[in-house]
């Protein structure tokens, strides 16, 4: 692809009272090595109500900004995406920092007409991050091998490139979705082109579980849409395994604990499935007790949440940015540096 064909790329950042990550965040779409197919055009931010300082920290650092109503981040993303005059679109979490190649990276894969939409992986968490944080990197998203890139049935949206014409073709994202809204995009994304999925470095993201039961919170909110994501994909024998998987682990060792009475053989046998779980993601072993009862959590927070809509659990405003040790706070931005693309 030569010059004359490089494409703009139009980044939207839903956001709500995130004043203390979103810094970090723009700072990492400024600092993007320059590719030659791809180009920053413009950064949106939707404000969907902050009352801390988003909304003017965007303004300054020459976003876009948008408002939109609280509660429902597909809204956001397709009202930013229908404000974009970008060939991509580019849809980053204000909590997220992409690497300095991450334009380039999704700028190869997008070269191949036949991809439609590029993802890439989270980076490790820091060495003295939260043993849950680090433990359930272990178990969710630790790729084996590590480089390279590989076709993929969904990506998630804190870091997903997808071109215009195949978002707008498979109708954007499903506003009736509280959450799973990326996996049914997903989706719908492969009906239209391939989606690849990056090994290479990683995307922060601040946004994970420090505590367990911050965990077992976010992760019964995320089980919301878990049976309409079914409903609507119920030929999809990855949906089904997903939504059914974490019935099948809690009752399994709930059958074992009863057992007991009967066999002493029991309770090792209801615990078959969750050592599976674990095993296959081979965690270091000595973290293989904490990864034990972390995927159990998980898999009764995802039962919970299945059976009871749980609230979204929000984050601190309060909290900054410590990742790599380095802090960043509501004022860091600098008024004076170059501003990113902004053509409204």
């Amino acid at each position: 692809m030569t010059a004359s064909h490089k494409r703009y790329v139009s980044f939207i950042i839903p956001a709500m009272n995130e004043a203390t990550m979103i810094v970090g965040a723009l700072d990492s779409i400024r600092r993007l090595q320059p590719s030659e197919t791809l180009e920053v055009a413009e950064v949106i931010v939707v404000d969907s109500g902050s009352v801390d300082a988003t909304s003017e920290l965007a303004q300054v650092a020459g976003c876009c900004v948008i408002s939109a109503s609280s509660g429902n981040v597909s809204a956001s993303r397709n009202l930013g995406a229908a404000a974009a005059v970008g060939d991509v679109l580019a849809f980053v979490d204000a909590d997220c920092e992409l690497p300095d190649n991450w334009l380039l990276l999704c700028g190869e894969q997008l070269n191949d007409p036949q991809t439609v939409a590029v993802g890439m992986q989270m980076a490790e968490p820091r060495s003295n991050a939260p043993w849950v944080e680090r433990i359930w990197h272990e178990l969710a998203h630790r790729s084996y091998p590590r480089l390279g890139a590989e076709d993929a049935v969904w990506l998630a949206t804190f870091n997903l490139a997808v071109t215009t014409n195949a978002f707008l073709n498979a109708g954007g994202f499903d506003e009736s979705l509280t959450t799973c809204e990326d996996v049914d995009l997903g989706y719908r994304l492969t009906q239209h082109g391939r989606l690849r999925f990056l090994r290479n470095q990683g995307v922060i993201h601040h946004g994970e579980s420090r505590t367990l039961t911050e965990f077992f919170r976010r992760e019964s909110w995320r089980a919301r849409g878990n049976w309409q994501l079914l409903k609507q994909h119920r030929t999809s024998l990855r949906e089904i395994a997903s939504s059914l998987l974490p019935w099948g682990v809690i009752g399994s060792l709930l059958v074992g604990a009863v057992g007991i009475v009967w066999s002493g053989l029991a309770p090792v046998i209801g615990a078959l499935p969750l050592l599976f779980l674990v095993v296959r993601r081979r965690p270091p072993l000595a973290q293989w007790p904490l990864a034990l009862v972390l995927q159990t959590v998980y898999c009764a927070a995802r039962c919970a949440g299945m059976l009871r809509p749980a609230e979204r659990v929000e984050r601190a405003t309060a909290t900054a940015n410590t990742w790599g040790g380095q802090r960043q706070s509501e004022t860091s931005i600098d008024r004076d540096a170059p501003r990113l693309a902004e053509t409204r």
